[in-house]
């Protein structure tokens, strides 16, 4: 805002009546010395009174001009304040963490990121679970196992790529093909278990599709989202024989 200042210019109508007063005091003055020359009559006296009128003239000018400067005065408008600058944003977080890196371009993290990890690392741990049931999943196929493996320095707020594994006929989930041999500090892994009970012998069910197996993995897949950090549109699965 630009700064507005007025200014108040003029002649103080007191200094006019002041100027007018002098003046008429000059003319009083004229018949005041008839009065001194008529001398000891009481006339006389009255003249000096007329006098005493150009004095209050005088006074009544000096009121005008204070009163006339009081009034020509205005203060000035002060200047506006500078607007504050406006804060920089601050810079994204770096991605990834302890556990090997950021996250792979893409990653979609599963509901169990950031949960702490409430196993042991590097070493398979067994889960049991019971498949919802379905036409093919009857009570015999419910109750299944898997193994979980979390890679060194396991970092909660970082999707993993997640490779299931299925062993042969006669072999178990933490014993099948050691993936995380290639895989590192960068994947989880599953094992997955066949169920004895369920087939009557040592393998997967492979003599038919669709069967309960396809129920089983899946389940499985879920409760391992839930609980672990894993990228969903990483998953993979692999295995031996009758796991395969």
């Amino acid at each position: 805002m630009n700064s507005i200042r007025r200014l108040s210019l003029g002649l103080g109508l007191g200094a006019v009546f002041g100027l007018v007063g002098g003046l008429g005091g000059c003319s009083s003055e004229a018949p005041a010395t008839p009065g001194g020359t008529a001398g000891s009559t009481a006339a006389g006296g009255s003249g000096g009174a007329s006098g005493g009128m150009v004095t209050a003239g005088g006074t009544t000018s000096t009121a005008g001009a204070t009163a006339g400067g009081a009034t020509s005065t205005a203060g000035a408008t002060g200047t506006a304040g500078t607007a504050g600058a406006t804060g920089v944003a601050g810079s994204a977080g770096a991605g990834g963490g302890s556990g090997g890196g950021s996250g792979m371009p893409g990653a979609k993290a599963s509901k169990g990121c950031g949960k702490a990890a409430t196993q042991p690392l590097e070493m398979f741990v067994n889960y049991k679970e019971t498949i919802t049931p379905s036409a093919l999943v009857t009570e015999k196929w419910q109750a299944r196992e898997y193994w979980v493996r979390l890679p060194a320095n396991y970092d909660p707020n970082r999707p993993y790529p997640t490779v299931f594994v299925g062993p042969g006929c006669g072999g178990k989930g933490n014993n099948a093909i050691p993936i995380q041999k290639a895989s590192g500090n960068d994947a989880i892994v599953v094992g997955i278990d066949y169920s004895a009970a369920a087939t009557g012998r040592d393998c997967f069910m492979t003599e038919a599709f669709p069967d309960p197996e396809v129920n089983y993995v899946e389940e499985t897949a879920a409760n391992v989202k839930a609980a672990f950090c894993v990228d969903e549109s990483r998953l993979v699965i692999e295995g031996f024989s009758s796991g395969s």
